[in-house]
């Protein structure tokens, strides 16, 4: 009995000592033949793992980060395959299918900056296998027709009317390190006058015409590092005078690998009134891709106002080429921007809330048409009258 117990205590130490021996001999050679296997055989998961394995053994090397990288792409994880192949090309920066692959993985987060600007600097390379969209100066544009529908009633003083606006955009990819969305607008605001004279109510109805000129330059400063300096101007013309808002910033944003975090920054004369805002903000891709992205920010406003607002988004992919997004605005505000400035309530009422949804749908890879509703809850200021505007929007673009 004492000499089989004996075998039996010296076969387990001969087996834990190849299992240890094996385990040392987890070298270059391993995991590059087993990584080599693994991406032969499509087996994606053991080959993160295997290749996780390896990084935290200080083996890495450009096989490994080009297999690990094609390993997530296939599983749709972009924001983990981006990550890795940026390392591949790190090692091998000549490499054509990796640089293809990292285009698409940027395309798939909307990362379209990175993109255009990964094939301005690679032309020569990428203009024979990517066919389907090539960055160019006039880069594309855009048309929006927007109808708000008031609901507001009064029997004395200023009641709000309808609202009808179209802007006309246009992308310009300048060098492919910067990226300058711009647009005109021509907004038209319905209003009544009604007041009590000589014993009766009277009715005096008008219009007040506004002009818009936007223009965002998103500019790529590297490592995932990006800049946007934001120029907005208004020119308003009412029954009895005319005069013009003007508002202008800057925004800072760091993209991570599942998150974007950064800030915006402004300054604004919005009838005649001083305003500064102050706008931390993130953006959040749960399954490391944008199929499913949450979204939020935090507007302080100060100067001659001091009003805070929440914002917040969720959107989700529920076929291929088809989002569904909801967004939320809650606080009391007035003279409030949103989107870096591209809107600009400067209609001097009270903002309450925003709440709304869109349908976001890719006809092909070039024309995409976006729909939205929109219910924005306000107040009047003299009156104190709630009311509210039922915004509803068809928004094309179309890719040169």
């Amino acid at each position: 009995m004492e000499s089989r117990l004996h075998k039996i205590i010296l076969m387990g130490f001969l087996f834990l000592s190849h299992a240890i021996w094996s385990q040392d001999q987890k070298d270059f050679t391993y995991y590059n033949q087993i990584t080599y296997d693994q991406y032969l055989k499509k087996d994606w998961n053991q080959l993160i793992v295997t290749g996780k394995e390896a990084l935290k053994k200080d083996f890495d090397f450009y096989y490994l980060r080009a297999r690990m990288g094609i390993a997530f792409f296939e599983k749709g994880i972009f924001t983990a395959a981006v990550k890795h192949f940026e390392k591949a090309l790190s090692y091998n920066s000549s490499d054509t299918a990796i640089m293809e692959y990292l285009y698409y993985a940027y395309i798939y987060t909307s990362r379209y900056l990175d993109a255009i600007r990964l094939y301005q600097k690679n032309k020569y390379l990428l203009s024979d296998v990517i066919s389907d969209y090539r960055p160019r100066f006039f880069d594309g544009t855009t048309l929006e027709i927007g109808y708000k529908i008031s609901d507001h009633s009064t029997t004395l003083g200023t009641e709000t009317g309808d609202i009808r606006y179209t802007i006309a955009g246009l992308y310009n990819n300048i060098g492919g390190r910067i990226y300058l969305y711009h647009y005109a607008g021509i907004l038209n605001h319905s209003l009544i006058e009604q007041y009590f004279e000589q014993n009766r109510y009277s009715l005096y109805k008008y219009r007040i015409n506004q002009f818009d000129y936007y223009a965002n330059a998103q500019i790529i400063l590297g490592k995932g590092w990006q800049i946007n300096p934001v120029f907005h101007f208004i020119a308003i013309d009412a029954i009895s005078s005319k005069y013009s808002d003007l508002y202008y910033g800057i925004g800072l944003n760091k993209r991570l690998e599942r998150f974007s975090i950064g800030f915006h920054y402004s300054k604004a004369d919005i009838n005649k009134v001083k305003i500064n805002q102050f706008v931390p903000k993130f953006l959040y891709y749960p399954l490391g891709n944008n199929k499913l992205y949450i979204s939020g920010t935090a507007i302080f406003i100060s100067g001659d106002l001091n009003y805070k607002v929440i914002t917040g988004s969720l959107g989700v992919r529920v076929f291929p080429g088809t989002w569904l997004e909801g967004f939320m605005a809650s606080g009391r505000s007035l003279y409030v921007s949103f989107l870096d400035g591209a809107i600009i309530y400067n209609n001097p009422d009270y903002l309450l809330s925003r709440i709304g949804g869109s349908l976001i749908q890719h006809l092909t890879p070039k024309f995409s048409l976006n729909f939205y509703y929109i219910a924005e809850n306000k107040e009047q200021v003299i009156s104190g009258d709630p009311y509210a505007h039922h915004v509803i929007v068809l928004s094309l673009h179309f890719k040169f």
